[in-house]
């Protein structure tokens, strides 16, 4: 649903009008992305591109439909009759399809912030917070005192969006000479789990941290993260 481009599979499209709005409800925004969905196109799977080829893909699908027959089954079932249990795991499929803004499953945002299980409210607040950062960087200016103060009130966000917007505002606060919180921004992505396995993305962002400290005259030569003088 993110292509086609080419005139003639475009033609092939039933209805473009149809594909854009399962396009915006699913929260498609990259290339290649690849959405299961059963026949009523409510969706229980989300890949892409997987490295290994054809048998690392089909494998990947098999998990998918697996992990999918699970939310299903809770989809059948009558409001109220669903066990903790199986909400719980069914729940975080949903999340780790990034399946929880789809218009259709608002009643399981509802009944996961309302429950006792602390798991499931803190999914639901990031989430949340996931969408209100969405909002601010989908705009024409970057309003960077905004982003700044959201990211500072959200420090356990997480994720590419969350990543970039940190890198923007870091180099936005030290043009502001708020030489500080950009340090704490670059420090926060360093510990981030996806730039833990990103040697290059580690690369530039010690880059920004050694650029700024000698700029400012603090250089760290044993590395531990202090500045020597």
């Amino acid at each position: 649903m993110d292509f086609p481009q080419g005139e003639e599979p475009k033609a092939k499209v039933i209805s473009p009008e149809m594909n854009d709005k399962h396009r915006e409800e699913m929260g498609i925004n990259g290339y290649p992305t690849i959405m299961l969905a059963d026949a009523q196109m409510r969706p229980y799977g989300r890949t892409g591109y997987v490295p290994g080829g054809p048998e690392a893909y089909l494998k990947n699908l098999e998990e998918l439909r697996t992990a999918g027959d699970k939310l299903k089954k809770m989809l059948a079932m009558e409001d109220g009759s669903v066990p903790p249990a199986m909400f719980l795991e069914v729940f975080s499929v949903m999340s780790k399809n990034e399946l929880l803004g789809y218009p259709g499953y608002s009643k399981f945002l509802d009944m996961a912030e309302k429950s006792d299980n602390e798991e499931l409210q803190k999914v639901v607040a990031n989430h949340k917070a996931s969408k209100r950062l969405q909002d601010l960087l989908n705009t024409q200016e970057p309003d960077f005192p905004a982003l700044v103060k959201f990211l500072q009130e959200n420090k356990d966000l997480g994720g590419p969006e969350c990543l970039n917007a940190l890198w923007f505002c870091q180099q936005w606060l030290a043009g502001e000479d708020r030489k500080e919180e950009a340090r704490a921004f670059l420090t926060r992505m360093l510990n981030d789990p996806l730039v833990a396995e990103n040697p290059q993305g580690q690369k530039m962002i010690q880059g920004a941290i050694e650029a700024m400290d000698h700029a400012e005259g603090n250089h760290d030569h044993d590395g531990d993260g202090i500045p020597d003088h």
